[in-house]
């Protein structure tokens, strides 16, 4: 195992043969590897996306008119477009993505972009001057590239965005990711939809980033996460997608897809959504 500080540099690295295998990387960093001799590039559809929240728990984003601005900001295809480059699937602000077929649900629409009447919230808001936000980002993955776009999309409506790029372990060390107001935080696949709601959007829960708090929505994941009727279980995810659309403190832009390129020395890689589940024991050199 080589670990490098610079995602750049680990591409390099497997270009130059100083390497045999890299997992997670920036989708622009893997489109540059895809047609090289001696690689094979592998993507994989996951429901892994980045969050950009904002706390719920004080101001700004404590009056629910901010966040609603910012949803109203926000051109989510043209990032999923930007910043993917078109891979993955676009985002409708929840963790609910398409591949959880059973719960996906777009019956509930995502407004438009207005910056116009986003600014016209921020006023009503009590910033007629516009609003001023610090937004921490790790330095992993697409999630710089978000910051920048979010900056540029946001300042059409009158906020004017300080993006922080930090090394991926002082964002998460000492759970200063859970302390900043706004931040980008990438969120890795799971098999059910039921991990996100208990760890980061229940009242109280562990990894709850946005200090989210919605009696309804956490009477909705209760009935989800415990019911024996699956049609139940099926409305009950699609309310909650419902609430976070409409006044949920998060947006989800994209899910992204997991993205890997190993040697074609080697075969048996199977890539998993969750990187860090694929079994590394099963490459072998080719004979």
């Amino acid at each position: 195992m080589i670990f490098f500080a610079d995602q750049a540099a680990s591409v390099d690295a497997i270009r130059g043969g100083q390497t045999d295998l890299i997992m997670r990387m920036p989708t622009a960093l893997f489109l540059s590897l895809q047609d090289t001799p001696g690689l094979n590039a592998v993507s994989i559809p996951t429901n892994g996306f980045d969050v950009v929240r904002l706390r719920s728990d004080r101001e700004p984003g404590s009056n629910p008119l901010v966040m609603q601005a910012l949803k109203l900001a926000t051109d989510r295809q043209a990032i999923f477009e930007t910043v993917t480059l078109g891979l993955g699937a676009p985002g409708r602000d929840t963790p609910i993505g398409p591949l959880y077929t059973s719960y996906y649900s777009e019956e509930t629409p995502i407004p438009a972009r207005d910056p116009e009447a986003a600014k016209a919230l921020l006023e009503e808001a009590g910033y007629p001057d516009g609003l001023q936000l610090d937004l921490h980002v790790p330095d992993s993955g697409d999630r710089p590239d978000l910051a920048v776009i979010l900056k540029e999309q946001w300042a059409e409506a009158g906020v004017d965005v300080n993006v922080i790029v930090e090394p991926e372990s002082v964002y998460y060390g000492d759970d200063g990711w859970l302390e900043v107001d706004l931040g980008i935080t990438g969120w890795g696949s799971r098999p059910f939809p039921q991990f996100y709601n208990d760890v980061m959007l229940v009242t109280g829960a562990k990894w709850n980033e946005s200090h989210f708090s919605d009696e309804e929505f956490d009477q909705l994941s209760q009935i989800a996460g415990t019911t024996l009727n699956e049609d139940e279980r099926v409305q009950a995810y699609k309310d909650m997608q419902k609430i976070l659309i409409e006044r949920g403190p998060i947006i989800v832009p994209y899910f992204f897809p997991m993205l890997g390129v190993v040697s074609d020395q080697f075969t048996g890689f199977d890539l998993k959504a969750f990187a860090g589940r694929t079994d590394l024991a099963s490459i072998r050199p080719v004979q």
